[in-house]
């Protein structure tokens, strides 16, 4: 139980540092989360946080919303989860701490990496 209540105040503050920051709450999250779950819980309980945090900024922020990219999104956002899923059905979730810890890598030490994310 306490496990799950350290979880729980972790990520409100990972959220909160997306939040106030703009950038970094989702790979702090996704570092702290192996600590925590097995290897096949990782990505869906971070993807579900992810959502759960950008709605409820998108809800109290609703007039800086930009709706005419939103249909491009949503597309874009199916097409690279049904990439993904398929991609991971071939991979062994023993790679799956190597791939997290290159990816918050490459966003911390390459300038074009995630050039597109932290606009």
């Amino acid at each position: 139980m306490i496990d799950e209540i350290l979880l729980g105040v972790l990520t409100f503050l990972t959220s909160t540092v997306a939040g106030v920051v703009g950038v970094g709450g989702g790979m702090l999250l996704i570092a702290i989360l192996p600590l925590f779950l097995p290897l096949n819980a990782i990505i869906p309980v971070h993807g579900v946080t992810q959502m759960s945090s950008n709605i409820s900024r998108a809800f109290f922020g609703i007039k800086d919303v930009q709706f005419k990219v939103v249909p491009k999104f949503v597309l874009g956002s199916i097409l690279g989860v049904t990439l993904f899923a398929f991609l991971l059905s071939y991979i062994s979730l023993d790679y799956v701490p190597l791939f997290i810890g290159v990816y918050i890598l490459l966003n911390l030490w390459s300038k074009s990496f995630g050039q597109y994310i932290k606009k």
